[in-house]
């Protein structure tokens, strides 16, 4: 649910595990992101990285810069 409109959005996820290793993999296409995580371990971050992270670049996507240095930021 988009937080300013109360419009739902579209999110794409997977997450899952194998041999101690872990991935959270999620797309917004109405955004034109997408953000990956990996983890080289079991670890509570997993469980909310994807909506943390996706709060922290929609803070800097708000931020009044210059539209190169905003396309950069996402890209790192």
């Amino acid at each position: 649910m988009d937080t300013q409109t109360n419009e739902p959005t579209t999110i794409v996820h997977h997450g899952g595990s194998v041999n101690n290793y872990r991935s959270e993999i999620a797309i917004f296409p109405e955004e034109d992101l997408g953000i990956c995580v990996l983890f080289n371990s079991q670890n509570s971050l997993a469980r909310t990285c994807i909506p943390d992270l996706h709060k922290i670049i929609q803070g800097i996507m708000k931020t009044p810069v210059e539209k190169d240095l905003k396309e950069s930021l996402v890209l790192l």
